[in-house]
């Protein structure tokens, strides 16, 4: 008998069991039934009391819990611009052309063109317009025209290329799409995401030519004033507005000017004038939008301004000796995206903003903008990304202000996941995380609403998963991760050779393709990872490329920088040997990854062919880029990345841990961004370590929001001081340098420094999708101290809800799978009952062994584990 129970126990601890045929069902009867009922009991009413101590999440976004949009305001639109090629060409004929990409489609494609000279259009190598300067009277004067092009365009990536000149400088291409979902918007204009070539021969298609024409990008210039009446459908349609006023005011100058103050979010007192920072009470972190009335009187008080293209010079008010002009240093008490707003008469207000305030006062991003006051027009600032704004009164008039806002811009999207815990803290560093990802959500998913502004795949790779865990979003996390691909295309075909690599950094290709990767997953798009197939292909062939005859990344395609991570010989340049390693192991992560992709699309031939190749370069890593004590460098981002792209031998980890990432190590004290310290708290998880990689969570996240961050930095070191940490973030803790402005360039709201909220998801609740879609599901939550944690993690199949609790000597996970969802619950566990029933019961010895059990979907569980 003991033999039988001992193999039950053995079977059951070593195989999953499979619960998907049917409801578990209870086969115990008598005193058995009693127990197991008053189990479950007990079990619920501890969920329920744990419940009750959980409250309410952080109100971080001020989006959270506000009614959606189902409008397009007339104020948010984003204007084309005029391209061209240099400055010798103004009387030259050019072509241009670029890659766009549509995933249906459309039911009406309109191209809207105006330019000057000959004007002929080709889209997907078929003429669809010709237009020749002589049927004008004038070849100088601007023409605009509407072609419908919706019969050229097809499922998939499309080129579009056109030919000007002969004239002044043209405006370029647009493409205005009528979406059945969304009405008319744009999906193309005119921007510095065009390529330029001399002209080929006339009436040619240029298509025969692309490949061997030299292109080069485009120079966009501002877009007039008065566009074109034709020009005018071009819009975003998917940006809206908040208004919110500031929390606190701090008197910089002249706090005799501020007479009339009728709002209560402000608060005008001298002892305020040298705070940089006050505090602030209240759950939410902005203000109502409550009209204010601010009279300033700057009692004759002139200063001279040095005018200069309406930007005044910021340190002509402060300069010593001087008269200074009233001030106040607005605080909104969060980090926004968005504009400041005016509307009042009397005279000039200057306003610069910033991310701090020491950035506000001493050098404001962007400059600072003159608003003259008058007829209570509406006068703003440009958009941008701010918590700070200062504004001087410069007039010696009185200067009447009857409003005094902050147009906050956001992209419109529910918060479809969540996550709880008994640690406030952690809660607060998911709310973070994706507030930080959701202010990068703007036209495009940005690196950081600040500056660049730009689509870089590194922090979309990250910034990604946090919009897959916190928003569940399709519609620009395709046009990012699309975009920012086929501007390594340029104008050639999806099937041809590329450019350059994805953002012409060696590493970044890798990370697009571990993007498209985790969006798969997420989504399960397969329409969407089909209309990538052949860029994936593509860049497949590019990457080959630049590894040497011993399968050893090179950068053998010269790519202008070899960037890693914002730290020392990690950069590219002009140590490259750390980064050529860390580019190598990435690379060896997205081959895997593409491997991976390939096989779901059906391509078994290039998944065969690249999976032979993934085997050669893991091979020649470990054999040249290991020390012979099994170090990857003493580097801990490289070391981290040896591990995530598994190339590390179980040795080698080992030895990576002991020597590099252990707690005690040396290697922690080396300079690293949020960015890899993201791919480090994974490593540590790949390990085993998952106690540690909290608690480093706790110190670096959680260590920027004890210095006041309500976003997640670009750079974060957490030796650096305290007091005025912004200086000093771009100089690794070094002290700030003489120039202010590269003191400041540092983002705080950056994409790539979100990725605790990802860790928190994956590893605390522990889900993590299998198959894309979540149609299989991995859940393997770990409480890691905590006394509960709860969360929601979005799929396409509804929501999957965790709430565990930890008790004395077991663990209570209750789980909801939406139908269509498979989970596979792997703990570590003793015994294990799901719904009162015993499917683990341990055997004689207690051992603890990793356990799997697989649950159907479209029920409620409640699992017990003991340890």
């Amino acid at each position: 008998m003991r033999k039988t129970i001992a193999l039950m126990n053995k079977f059951l601890v070593s195989k999953p069991l499979n619960l998907t045929s049917g409801p578990i069902r209870c086969r115990a009867s008598g005193p058995a039934c009693l127990l197991l009922l008053a189990g479950m009991v007990c079990a619920a009413a501890s969920v329920m009391a744990a419940t009750k101590r959980w409250g309410q999440i952080p109100c971080v976004d001020p989006t959270i819990g506000i009614t959606q949009p189902t409008f397009s305001p007339s104020s948010v639109y984003e204007k084309p611009r005029w391209i061209w090629g240099t400055p010798s060409d103004v009387n030259k004929s050019l072509m241009f052309g670029r890659c766009f990409a549509v995933t249906h489609l459309p039911r009406k494609t309109i191209v809207y063109l105006a330019a000057t000279g000959n004007i002929h259009l080709w889209v997907n190598s078929k003429a669809v317009f010709l237009e020749s300067a002589s049927h004008r009277a004038s070849t100088a004067s601007l023409q605009t025209y509407s072609i419908n092009v919706t019969q050229y365009l097809r499922v998939g990536v499309n080129r579009i290329f056109f030919s000007a000149g002969s004239g002044n400088r043209t405006h370029g291409v647009m493409l205005s799409l009528d979406n059945r979902d969304h009405g008319w918007h744009t999906i193309v204009r005119t921007d510095k995401y065009w390529y330029w070539s001399q002209l080929p021969v006339a009436g040619k298609s240029p298509l025969a030519d692309a490949a061997t024409c030299v292109w080069r990008s485009a120079v966009a210039l501002p877009p007039p004033r008065d566009l074109p009446p034709k020009l005018c459908p071009m819009r975003w349609h998917y940006l809206y507005h908040l208004y919110f006023q500031p929390q606190h005011a701090t008197v910089i100058s002249g706090a005799g000017a501020f007479s009339g103050l009728q709002s209560v979010p402000l608060r005008l007192t001298a002892r305020d004038a040298n705070a940089l920072r006050p505090g602030y009470t209240g759950d939410s972190r902005l203000a109502p939008a409550k009209p204010i009335h601010l009279v300033i009187r700057p009692n004759d008080i002139k200063v001279h301004l040095l005018r200069t293209k309406n930007v005044i010079g910021w340190s002509i008010l402060k300069m010593p000796g001087k008269s200074s002009a009233p001030g106040i240093l607005l605080d909104f008490g969060q980090e926004v995206a968005g504009r400041i707003v005016l509307r009042g008469t009397g005279g000039d207000v200057i306003v610069g903003t910033g991310e701090s305030a020491g950035e506000a006062l001493d050098d404001p991003w962007g400059g600072v903008h003159l608003l003259q006051l008058h007829a209570h027009q509406i006068e703003a600032t440009p958009y941008s990304a701010f918590r700070y704004a200062v504004l001087y009164f410069a007039d010696g008039r009185k200067i009447t202000l009857r409003r005094l806002s902050l147009d906050f811009t956001y992209y419109p999207v529910k918060y479809r996941g969540s996550f709880a815990c008994s640690d406030p803290l952690l809660t607060n560093i998911w709310y973070t995380g994706a507030y930080t990802a959701h202010l990068c959500m703007q036209q495009q998913i940005w690196d950081a609403p600040k500056r660049d502004r730009a689509l870089w795949i590194g922090d979309i790779q990250i910034s990604g998963q946090t919009i897959n865990h916190a928003f569940f979003d399709h519609y620009l996390m395709e046009k990012s991760m699309t975009m920012v691909r086929l501007e390594a295309q340029r104008v050639r075909p999806p099937n041809a050779l590329p450019c350059a690599y994805v953002n012409n950094l060696p590493g970044y290709s890798g990370a697009w393709i571990c993007a498209l990767a985790d969006f798969y997953n997420h989504t399960g798009s397969l329409a969407y990872l089909k209309s990538q197939h052949q860029l994936l292909l593509s860049m497949l062939r590019y990457m080959k490329k630049g590894f040497n005859k011993h399968d050893l990344f090179t950068n053998r395609w010269k790519a202008r920088w070899n960037f890693v991570d914002w730290a020392p010989h990690l950069i590219g340049a002009p140590d490259t040997h750390a980064a050529d390693v860390a580019t190598d192991l990435f690379t060896c992560l997205g081959i895997q990854r593409a491997v991976y992709l390939l096989n779901v699309l059906g391509d078994k031939t290039n998944a065969a062919r690249y999976a032979a190749w993934d085997r050669k370069i893991r091979q020649a890593a470990q054999k040249y880029l290991a020390s012979p004590a099994g170090l990857y460098t003493n580097i801990r981002q490289v070391n981290a990345m040896a591990v995530i792209s598994g190339v590390a031998t179980a040795q080698q980890r080992r030895a990576i841990y002991r020597q590099i990432l252990g707690p005690d190590c040396a290697a922690w004290k080396q300079v690293a961004t949020p960015y890899y310290n993201n791919f480090v708290i994974f490593a540590l998880s790949r390990l085993g370590h998952y106690r540690q990689a909290l608690n480093f969570i706790r110190y670096y996240w959680g260590g920027m929001i004890r210095r006041g961050a309500t976003t997640f930095w670009e750079k974060y070191d957490p030796s650096c001081p305290h007091k005025h940490a912004h200086r000093f973030l771009d100089n690794d803790g070094g002290g700030p340098s003489a120039d202010l402005a590269w003191n400041y360039l540092i983002s705080l709201c950056h994409g790539w420094s979100s990725g605790a909220t990802n860790w928190l998801t994956d590893f605390v609740l522990g889900a993590r999708p299998l198959r894309g879609g979540f149609r299989r599901v991995l859940i393997s939550p770990h409480l890691i101290g905590l006394a509960w944690a709860k969360g929601t993690i979005p799929t396409p199949h509804g929501p999957i809800q965790i709430k565990l609790t930890a008790e004395r000597l077991a663990r209570v996970m209750n789980l909801r799978l939406p139908a269509g969802v498979q989970g596979l619950i792997d703990v570590k566990c003793a015994t294990m009952t799901v719904d009162g029933r015993s499917i683990i019961a341990g055997n004689a010895a207690g051992n603890i062994t990793q356990s799997r059990v697989v649950l159907t979907g479209g029920r409620h569980y409640v699992v017990r584990w003991k340890r």
